[in-house]
């Protein structure tokens, strides 16, 4: 797929990140009562559907896409390694909404796991000793920040970390779509 091909057969709306079919040409088509009826049926429609994991695909030439890998395509020419939507919403494809990343990049801006007891990513307390652990994963390897008496020390140890490492304002918070 390039970007001439996904320009020439999708419509793309930075502001709303919604793809809309263009009308395509015959020879897309083996008849001309083919195209007509394509036309007929999807031009101008809004293309995709959720997939599995709660981004939106679009089926181009019997290939599913994810929607976000053509925004990229089709604003850029090329897709990244990684892209990552800044408020953790996977079928917001705003174009300020998503960034160019690597996977690393993309771990600094992850949404809390719902299995988190404490409320803030890399905080979590220790039966054994009976303390409050801080941990970081940064630079390739995990670390402990310390072990702390009251959570919201462990919490302030966490949030410098993140800064100091770069984390992105959004990691670790459930945001709601816009």
């Amino acid at each position: 797929m390039t970007q001439t091909e996904i320009k020439e057969l999708l419509h793309y709306a930075p502001d709303t990140g919604v793809f809309t079919w263009r009308r395509r040409a015959r020879k897309w088509f083996t008849t001309k009562r083919a195209r007509n009826a394509w036309n007929a049926k999807w031009a101008g429609k809004v293309a995709g559907c959720l997939d599995s994991g709660g981004y939106l695909q679009i089926g181009v030439r019997y290939v599913r896409h994810r929607s976000h890998r053509l925004a990229f395509l089709y604003m850029h020419g090329e897709t990244p390694e990684q892209i990552d939507h800044i408020n953790h919403v996977r079928d917001d494809n705003r174009w300020v909404n998503l960034r160019s990343t690597n996977s690393a990049g993309n771990n600094k801006n992850r949404s809390l796991s719902s299995s988190n007891t404490s409320g803030v990513v890399g905080v979590s307390w220790d039966q054994s000793t009976g303390k409050w652990v801080a941990r970081v994963k940064a630079e390739g390897r995990y670390m402990c920040l310390g072990r702390f008496t009251h959570r919201e020390d462990a919490i302030a140890a966490r949030k410098a970390a993140n800064i100091k490492y770069d984390f992105h304002s959004n990691h670790g918070l459930q945001l709601c779509a816009i």
